[in-house]
Formats: structure tokens, C-alpha cells, sequence
């Protein structure tokens, strides 16, 4: 009778264990490509936790908010992960898990091959020199006015100065790197910024994505220059920030070449960082933009562009 009971203890003690085990998918990983129809492209850099009591939460940062997408269950010897959410169609539904081991992980659903990687350590994040470190507040006096108002007058083009050289234009190809808080530099893309010069009086540029293969901005009706509009625009086709200063001059070397630009830095709609690198004599053309959104959230993130080529 003893011994049977120590039997049973020794296998109540093995059950737990087993029950203890940590699966491999756990924890966090980050979206490293997506293949559809045997084309791979980079992904954006969202990341996966499969956390305990089978939680499934997505993110934009490690150290930022997450969203609880639903919940996860992985056989292991069948090779199928199950996913149930209500709010993400993504993410409901069965997929074959390719590869798991510490390092990597990859599942097919749906005719789509998602590729993940662990997080880096945190101290191997880098990408700090390209933060903004500016705030809304630095330009505005304690009144609530314009603090660098009389900088209107330093913008170094016009508008029709603009139309004058897209006329020449086809297209202003850049590569972007993107960064986020605490994990450095996670992607790189290339955009392309497509001139339609219509008429005198009418251009259109819009931004391509040549990973999404797709116009990043749907709008395609052209910028009509009259006597209304003369004034405006002076920062097209990029954003205009709603403040901004002109902090001096810099020659900066790109693969398009050597400029002569006017540094501009400012925020956007939405507490946007911007800093700009309008080259001189190419009215339109910028060598190099910074758009940066740091508030401490999951989808704050800073990308880089640098210009590379002007066809």
C-alpha cells in the first residue's frame, strides 16, 4: 500500500510539472515578413505576446500598451496553432506553425506565411540620435502666440517655384528607415513621391509604397495654382507643420548627391515631429525628413527618409 502511494505521488508530481512547462511560443516576438504567392516582403514591426492562461495581445513596442486580440492554443506535435478573436479577422481561425524554436517562429494562414524573431535585448536598441527631443511648448510664448512667426520669411521657395521644377520631375524616390522606442531600427522601406505635372496650373504628387505596392494617400485630385492659392502650400508635397523654426543651413550628402539645404524643424497635426531638408535650389525636392512620434505609447515610432534618387 506504501508503495503504491508514493507511486501516485511520484506521478501527481510529474503531471504538475508537465503542467508547469513553459510552451515554446510563449512570450513575445516580432513580425519580421509576410509572403503571399511566393513574394515576401518586410513586415511593419507588430509584435505577437502569447501569454499565460493562452492570451494573445498585440503591440506596437515591448515597453508600450497592448490590446488583448484574443486567445491562443498550440499543439505541438500536430503542428497547428488555434487562434480565437472576435475583433481581429486575422487573427481567428487555424494556421500550421512552420518553424518554432527559441529564436524564430512561423505559421501559414490563409495563404500567408508570417515570419517572427525575438525581441533584441534592450540594450542593443541604437537609434537615439534620430529622435526629435523638441516639444509643441517650444514654440509658443507663455501668451499662447506664434513664437517664431517672422520665420515665414525664411522659407527658401514658393509655390509656383515648386510647379517650375516638378515640371522636370517624374518622380523623388527615398529610403526609409523606421525606428521605435526601445528596440532601434526595426525596417526599411523604400517610398516613391510621384509627379503628375498636369498643366501650368495643376500637379499632383502622391507618395507610393512600393512594399504595399499602392499610393499611401488615396486623394489623386491635382493642386490647382490661382491667385487663391499662390500663398500656399509652400512646403508641398510634404506636411505643413503648424509651428516650425528654421534652425540654419547644412550641405548633406545622399545617394541623389550633394545639397545646399535650409534646416527646418516643427510639429504636425496631432503633436507630430517634423524636421525637414529643403534643398535650396530644388524647389520641392527634400534631401532628407524626419517624421517622429514619441508620447510614450505602443505605436509611437520615428522614420527617416533619405532621398536616394530624383528621375
Amino acid at each position: 500500500m506504501k508503495k503504491l502511494l508514493i507511486l501516485a505521488f511520484v506521478l501527481l508530481m510529474a503531471v504538475n510539472g508537465m503542467a508547469q512547462e513553459k510552451h515554446p511560443i510563449e512570450g513575445s516576438w516580432v513580425a519580421q515578413s509576410v509572403t503571399v504567392k511566393g513574394e515576401t516582403r518586410p513586415a511593419n514591426g507588430m509584435i505577437l505576446t502569447f501569454d499565460k492562461g493562452n492570451v494573445l495581445k498585440i503591440s506596437r513596442t515591448l515597453d508600450g500598451e497592448s490590446a488583448v486580440a484574443g486567445k491562443w492554443k498550440c499543439d505541438k506535435k500536430k503542428k497547428m496553432l488555434v487562434l480565437k478573436s472576435s475583433n481581429y479577422k486575422e487573427f481567428n481561425g487555424k494556421a500550421q506553425v512552420l518553424k518554432l524554436d527559441k529564436d524564430e517562429f512561423s505559421y501559414k494562414k490563409d495563404g500567408m506565411i508570417l515570419t517572427f524573431k525575438r525581441p533584441l535585448p534592450k540594450k542593443a536598441s541604437g537609434g537615439e540620435s534620430v529622435l526629435l527631443k523638441y516639444k509643441t511648448e517650444d514654440f509658443i510664448t507663455e501668451n499662447g502666440d506664434e513664437k517664431y512667426f517672422d520665420d515665414w520669411d525664411k522659407i527658401p521657395w514658393t509655390i509656383d517655384q515648386i510647379f517650375k521644377t516638378m515640371k522636370n520631375v517624374k518622380e523623388m524616390v527615398y529610403n526609409v528607415d523606421h525606428y521605435e522606442p526601445g528596440h532601434g531600427k526595426t525596417g526599411t522601406r523604400t517610398v516613391r513621391f510621384k509627379v503628375n505635372f498636369v498643366s501650368d496650373h495643376e500637379l499632383s504628387i502622391r507618395e507610393y509604397s512600393d512594399s504595399k505596392k499602392d499610393f499611401v494617400n488615396e486623394n489623386d485630385e491635382p493642386y490647382v495654382l490661382n491667385e487663391q492659392t499662390a500663398g500656399d502650400m509652400v512646403f508641398f508635397p510634404q506636411a505643413e507643420p503648424q509651428y516650425f523654426r528654421f534652425t540654419g543651413t547644412e550641405s548633406i550628402t545622399t545617394p541623389a548627391g550633394t545639397f545646399e539645404c535650409l534646416v527646418m524643424e516643427g510639429v504636425g497635426e496631432f503633436d507630430l515631429k517634423l524636421k525637414y531638408w529643403m534643398i535650396k535650389n530644388k524647389p520641392g525636392v527634400f534631401a532628407k525628413i524626419i517624421k517622429s512620434k514619441e508620447d510614450g505609447f505602443s505605436m509611437d515610432y520615428t522614420d527617416v527618409y533619405t532621398l536616394t534618387e530624383i528621375k
